[in-house]
């Protein structure tokens, strides 16, 4: 399978969801994630190169957590 048969292979269509995609000229990609308040909470208290990865891996841990609950809401 050629490159450009790989990727029309891959595409998947969403013309027929129920999601909103067009966020509009005055939102950018940051804006819409609130990045600025996700990347403001890794607030590491030493010096020490371990203590980010423990913050960004329990933050996401907690983030996953939140979203399984989500789903799980749904499915009831």
């Amino acid at each position: 399978m050629s490159e450009s048969e790989y990727d029309k292979a891959a595409r998947v269509e969403l013309a027929d969801e129920a999601v909103h995609w067009d966020l509009g000229s005055s939102l950018s990609y940051g804006q819409y994630l609130q990045l600025d308040k996700l990347l403001a909470a890794q607030q590491p208290l030493s010096s020490q190169h371990n203590e980010m990865v423990f913050i960004l891996v329990h933050q996401v841990s907690e983030l996953w957590m939140r979203l399984m609950l989500h789903e799980l809401t749904a499915a009831l």
